[in-house]
């Protein structure tokens, strides 16, 4: 079977045109992919900075755990009126014995004693104390 210059030139021209689409649905498809990578990487990243691991690396929100002040840091007055800053994060307890409390006071009862690693919502935070949440009550630690 003979065909026509005209035949093959179109042939051509058609296998070209499915060619090159290809390669632009190939290149699409690899943005994407990539798009999604950096997309995964930036959430690890963020999740690091929010977590505190419990070999002492401390990432972004250090600090968790009861202060314990010595006796002429005390300031009472200081200690009645926490102000907290709205936050909306997770927090790591990265030691044994981190104390939960009712009110951010040491005088405060202690509700429970978080295990180290545990995972918290923290609803707010302060210079000194965090504010979290466990099964839709709020404390302090």
């Amino acid at each position: 079977m003979k065909m026509s210059s005209k035949t093959i030139k179109i042939l051509v021209t058609c296998v070209v045109v499915a060619a090159v689409a290809l390669m632009g649905c190939a290149a699409v498809m690899m943005q994407k992919a990539n798009e999604k990578e950096k997309a995964a990487e930036e959430i690890i990243k963020a999740t690091e900075e929010q977590k505190q691991t419990a070999d002492g690396d401390t990432g972004k929100y250090a600090g968790i755990a009861t202060p314990t002040p010595t006796p002429e840091e005390i300031d009472v007055e200081a200690l009645n009126d926490v102000k907290f800053e709205d936050v909306d994060d997770n927090i790591y307890i990265n030691r044994d014995g981190v104390n939960i409390r009712e009110e951010p006071t040491k005088d405060s009862e202690v509700v429970t004693v978080a295990p180290k690693g545990k995972l918290y919502k923290r609803t707010g935070k302060s210079a000194e104390w965090s504010r979290i949440e466990e099964e839709s009550e709020e404390y302090c630690t």
